[in-house]
């Protein structure tokens, strides 16, 4: 996995992107500091250390509450 760090419109970003090239999570919103972006990816990485099993939860999402569907323009 990597981390990588970028400045976008809003403040610094994170994404972490697998070995096969796709993106698996992001940042979810800007951050003001790219120190805040670094210590954000530390309390995911000892988060992640220090859990013994994750706990997964399929949540249905109705209809009327899904997000949006982008399409692409012609």
């Amino acid at each position: 996995m990597i981390w990588v760090i970028y400045e976008g419109k809003d403040g610094w970003r994170w994404r972490l992107w697998s070995r096969n090239r796709k993106i698996v999570g992001d940042s979810g919103e800007g951050y003001s500091s790219k120190g805040a972006v670094k210590k954000a990816i530390r309390r995911i990485e000892w988060a992640f250390a220090h859990c013994s099993a994750p706990e997964i939860r399929e949540i249905p999402i109705r209809q009327e509450n899904a997000p949006p569907v982008k399409t692409a323009k012609p």
